[in-house]
This record gives structure tokens, sequence and C-alpha cells, in this order.
């Protein structure tokens, strides 16, 4: 196995969860993948070039939910971009979605990512069922500041503007979902 592989594996031993974005994992890749005894993956699967996502489960954290069926409880919304994981018991429900979002600049780039956005956005369940964890790359920024590019020595995240109001409106907004500082 690769080095950063290795890496990733040792890290999701430690956590109850980890959560790979931009994987580059096509089936058969990752289900050969040897991983600990204790942890499970799931993976949605995108291209050797690009998107995938995983999802490293450690097995006790695993033991607070009921059992996890990958054909009820792992939903795959758009292969290799966007997918949840539908935790259920009796101490509570969990969804943890796992986001990769198109990168690029054109047109057919920023539409995807709309896309992406808006699936995400129907599959959120209200705050008073289940507690929603949203993890990912959505290679857009919301701010100006939030984007500098070297090249001219300038903020350029205004760029980004469509989809950060988007964003906004169908998944912050009503979900009332809020970013963790990323200091």
């Amino acid at each position: 196995q690769f080095p950063k592989t290795n890496k990733a594996i040792k890290l999701a031993c430690n956590v109850d969860y980890a959560v790979y974005s931009e994987a580059h994992s096509v089936s058969g890749r990752g289900e050969a993948l040897k991983i600990p005894e204790q942890l499970r993956a799931l993976w949605s699967h995108g291209t050797t070039r690009t998107a995938g996502l995983g999802l490293f489960l450690h097995r006790n954290f695993l033991f607070k939910f009921n059992t996890v069926n990958p054909d009820r409880d792992w939903l795959e919304i758009i292969p290799g971009r966007l997918a949840v994981l539908k935790l259920r018991g009796p101490q509570g429900s969990l969804d943890i979605i796992c986001a990769y979002l198109q990168s690029g600049d054109g047109t057919e780039h920023v539409n995807s990512r709309i896309h992406t956005i808006n699936k995400l956005g129907d599959y959120i369940q209200p705050q008073h069922k289940v507690l929603t964890v949203l993890t990912g790359d959505f290679n857009f920024v919301e701010y100006n500041h939030d984007r500098f590019c070297t090249v001219g020595a300038r903020f350029t995240g205004d760029r980004d503007r469509r989809e950060a109001e988007i964003f906004k409106a169908r998944v912050r907004g009503p979900h009332g979902m809020v970013e963790w500082a990323q200091d």
C-alpha cells in the first residue's frame, strides 16, 4: 500500500470515523485495501483521476448504533461526489454526509457544484430528527477573503459568489448548518 494510504488508515484507527474526499477510489481498489480489524470502510467511487469518497468507521463507534447495512444505510446520492451514512440506534440518530464537489472554474464545473449543493439540501434531515455532520471538500469559498491568489497578490473568493449564495439558501439557512473554524 502507498504511504499516504497507510497514514490515513493509521489516523482512522484513533478516531470514531474519518472521511476521505477525492480518494480516487474505483471499484475493487477500495475493497482490496487492507485495513485493521477495528475499522470498517465504505466507498463511493469516482475514477482513478478524480473524485471518490471513503468513510472509515471504528467498530467501537459503530457498536453505539444499530447494525449498519450498506444497502440500506449508505446512500450514494451522486457516486464519488456525495454520500450519506445513516446511523440509527437507541441513543439517537446521526447522519455523516461526505462531499467532494467538482473543482475548476468553467461553467460546467460551477453547474456541477450547484447541482451537488441542491442535492445536498434535499438529503439533510431536520435537526429534531437527526444530528448531521457534513464533511468534505466543497471547492468554493463563501467570502472574498477566504481565498488569496499569490499571483497578483489579491483575494479571489468573489468568483464563487453564486455557489456560496446557493449553499446558504439550500444548506446553511434552512438546515442551520455552521462551519467550524479552519485556523
